[in-house]
C-alpha cells in the first residue's frame, strides 16, 4: 500500500493511508533508494520521500501513520516510530550515487 499523502511536523512525517486500518509490522523497516529519492517501507506500507523531503526526513526522523477510512471524525496514530539514522544515511548515500552516475 503505497502512501499518496504525507504532513510535515516538526519532528517528521504523518503519512496519511486512506483504507480500512491493517497491522503494521513495526519490524518490516526498511529504506531504499529509488528513481525520486526514498522508499521508507514498514510492512506492507510504502511511504515515498522525494528528493526534496530527504534532508528533512534526515534530521526530522519521526513517522506517524494514520488510517482514514471515512468512519471516523477523531483518529489515532496506528504507529509511530523514530526511523534510524542508519537506515536513512545508507538509502540517502545509494540515492546520491545513482543521481551522480546518471549525469
Amino acid at each position: 500500500m503505497i502512501v499518496s499523502n504525507c504532513l510535515k511536523t516538526e519532528e517528521g512525517i504523518i503519512a496519511l493511508v486512506y483504507s480500512v486500518p491493517i497491522k503494521v509490522d513495526r519490524k518490516g523497516l526498511n529504506c531504499k533508494a529509488i528513481e525520486m529519492g526514498i522508499l521508507l517501507s514498514i510492512g506492507d506500507i510504502d511511504i515515498p520521500i522525494p528528493e526534496p523531503m530527504i534532508d528533512y526526513i534526515t534530521i526530522h526522523r519521526s513517522v506517524a501513520i494514520y488510517f482514514l477510512d471515512g468512519e471516523k471524525y477523531l483518529n489515532e496514530p496506528a504507529v509511530k516510530l523514530e526511523i534510524p539514522q542508519e537506515l536513512i544515511f545508507e538509502a540517502k548515500g545509494v540515492y546520491k550515487h545513482f543521481k551522480n552516475d546518471q549525469s
